[in-house]
C-alpha cells in the first residue's frame, strides 16, 4: 500500500469510528431516556397504589373507630340490663287463649292444623 491510500485508509478508519461512538452514544442515551421514562411511570404508579392503601387505610381505622363505639355502647347497655336482671324479677303473665283467638280472627280453619288468611279486598280510590 502506498502512503497516501494508508492515509486514506486510516481517516476513513477514523470517521467511522467516530460515527460508530455516536451511534453508540445515541443509543444508550436512547435507552437511558427510556428507562427513566419506565422508571418515572413505575414510581407514579407506586404512589397511586401507596394514596390508595392510605385512603383504605383510613377507612379501616374509621370503620373501627365506629365498631368501638359501638362495643361501648352496647356493653353498657348490657350491663345496664344485667343489673336489671339481679336486682328484680319480672313477672310474666302469657295468656294463649286470647292470643290464640286474636291470631285466629283473619284465618279460616281448613282441617288437620291448616289456616288460610281470609281474603280481604281494599276498596279502590276514585
Amino acid at each position: 500500500m502506498s502512503q497516501h491510500n494508508v492515509k486514506q485508509f486510516s481517516e476513513h478508519i477514523s470517521s467511522e469510528s467516530k460515527n460508530i461512538s455516536l451511534t453508540t452514544g445515541n443509543v444508550l442515551f436512547k435507552f437511558l431516556t427510556m428507562f427513566s421514562k419506565k422508571i418515572d411511570k413505575m414510581n407514579n404508579e407506586i404512589d397511586n397504589i401507596s394514596n390508595k392503601m392510605d385512603n383504605i387505610s383510613d377507612k379501616i381505622d374509621l370503620n373501627n373507630d365506629i365498631i368501638e363505639s359501638y362495643l361501648e355502647r352496647i356493653s353498657g347497655k348490657k350491663r345496664k340490663f344485667n343489673e336489671l336482671n339481679q336486682n328484680e324479677e319480672l313477672e310474666v303473665n302469657i295468656n294463649f287463649e286470647e292470643g290464640s283467638s286474636q291470631w285466629r280472627k283473619n284465618k279460616n280453619y281448613l282441617g288437620k292444623g291448616l289456616f288460610e288468611y281470609k281474603k280481604t279486598y281494599r276498596r279502590s280510590k276514585k
